[in-house]
Order: structure tokens, then sequence, then C-alpha cells
């Protein structure tokens, strides 16, 4: 199955024709439609736009939720049944400790916030069924992609007049729930910061850290750690925003329980993982210093 024979193409041992069976296009690989929705998908988190059902009940990142049921529905023969009973369980268990309580005198509340995480999850399934079928260098690029795009416009919007392209298109999709502390900003972080398209600057921070350690986490490239701390070093400056360290911190887990592993024909050993987690943390503790110092006092 899979194949296609075509007669007269090659010959056999001894000069007498044979059949050269070629592979079929194979419908297992993600086709462009997936990646746009995958970009779709990383867009809408970023964006964080969640129109309102009613007064009080928002659907959070409705592209990223679109994307991600879309996802889930067309690539449904992608999904492995171990998985699903795994996400069906952890749902189960949510309902379980939302409707297990003794005072039901929340329990609207609880059951919105329940919809809310079990919407979440199914989303970020569809998510990973998609995610698992790319290599990995191409999910590098992607998440690098999305790091330059927030640095670069970053940047464009603080020294730029970029600032107001910006707020046209939040005023557009936020309307009510626009971020305007203006003032704020100046007297903690000595200027108005960022936000790029989306509602508020801690958005824009959660981003980049998100996506700048996942690139970090799937580059192969030699300097990547390098390109990591610049990354997380422009993302501080230009956005100010303390969550940006929090990269840095991430590196330290990463480092312990897989980057010591063999993958890809290297292995770490002991000596030399302890070496880099101790230097790993010293760089942590000086990035943390001397944003605190710079950034927040």
């Amino acid at each position: 199955p899979g194949t296609v024979p075509v007669v007269g193409a090659r010959a056999r041992a001894g000069g007498r024709p044979g059949r050269v069976m070629i592979a079929a296009p194979t419908r297992n690989e993600p086709d462009a439609l997936d990646s746009f929705l995958v970009v779709i998908f990383l867009a809408g988190i970023y964006l964080e736009f969640a129109p309102h059902i009613t007064a009080s009940i928002p659907v959070p990142a409705a592209p990223a939720g679109v994307a991600g049921l879309t996802l889930l529905l067309r690539r449904r023969q992608w999904i492995d049944e171990r998985q699903l009973f795994v996400l069906l369980g952890v749902i189960g268990l949510y309902l379980a400790s939302t409707l297990c309580v003794a005072d039901n005198v929340y329990l609207k509340e609880r059951l919105k916030g329940f919809l809310q995480i079990s919407y979440s999850l199914v989303i970020g399934y569809g998510l990973f069924i998609a995610l698992q079928r790319y290599e990995r260098p191409r999910l590098a690029r992607l998440f690098l992609g999305f790091s330059l795009f927030i640095v670069i416009g970053c940047a464009l919007e603080n020294y730029t007049g970029f600032r107001a392209v910006s707020d046209a298109v939040r005023t557009h999709l936020f309307q009510k729930y626009l971020y305007d502390s203006g003032l704020r900003d100046e007297a903690l972080y000595g200027g108005i910061r960022p936000k790029l398209f989306s509602s508020e600057p801690s958005y824009v921070a959660y981003a980049l850290t998100l996506y700048a350690f996942a690139w970090y986490v799937l580059s192969t490239w030699r300097w990547k750690t390098m390109g990591y701390f610049a990354i997380l070093g422009a993302g501080l400056f230009l956005i100010r925003s303390p969550t940006v360290v929090l990269g840095g911190a991430l590196m330290v887990p990463y480092e312990i329980l897989l980057a010591g592993r063999s993958i890809f024909g290297r292995t770490v050993g002991m000596d030399v993982k302890l070496t880099k987690i101790i230097v790993l943390s010293i760089v942590v503790v000086a990035v943390v210093g001397i944003g605190a110092a710079r950034f927040f006092s």
C-alpha cells in the first residue's frame, strides 16, 4: 500500500524488465493549510483577542480556538487513542474537582472556569497533533520568526511612528479592554512600554518568552545560547517587563532534564552538565539583578 508500480522503468538483474515501486503522495504530512492554521494559533495566543459571548463570558484567544479546533477536526486521523484517553481523563478530573465541593455558592463561576480550561486543553491538543508532524528545524524557524517579529516590532514602536499604527489596530480589536496606563509606565519603567497590536505589554512579554524558549529548545544551531540571550536581552530592553527574565530561568530545567541526555548523537557527561547548570544559574542571577537595577528600581 502507498506505492504505484511503473513497468519498464528499470531492468532486473539478467536484463529482464522489472518494476520500480514509486512512493505515492502521503496524507500524513502537514500541508499549507495546516501551516497557516498553526501560524493563526500562535498569533491568536499572542494577541489574546477574546470576544465576549455575553457580558461576562469571553472566548479566550478566539483565533487560536478556531485554528486549534480546525486542526483537530481536519486531522482527526492523527489522534492517538492513548493521548485522547489521557486528555479526557484530565478533563474529567477538572470536572470532578469543580462539582465535588461542599459550597455551591460559586458553582456558576467554577463551571465557567472549567469550560475555559477544557477549551484550552482541546485546542492545545489540536495544535500538538499538528506540530508533532513537522520537522524540528522547520518549527525552530517558525518560533524564531515570531520572536524576531516581536523584537523588531517593539523597536519600531519605541523609536518610530509605528506606535500610531499599533494603537489603531488595538483600538479596533479590543475597544473596551485596552491598556492605557502611560503615566504608570513612565513612573515605573521610565517610558511607555510597547503593546504591538496586543491589549497590554504583559502579553508581548509572555509571548516573546514562550516563543524564544521554544526556539532555543528546538534549534540545533551551535550558537543558539548566545542568540537566545540576545533575544531576551533585546526584549528586556525594549519591553521593560520582568517576565522576560523568566526565559533565562527556563533554561535550567531544560539543561537538567533534556539537554544532558543523548540526543542527536551527542551525550553530555555529568561533570559538563553540572558545570553548565552552575554557569547558567550565575548568568540567570546576573540578568535578574541587572534587569532589576536597570528597569525596575
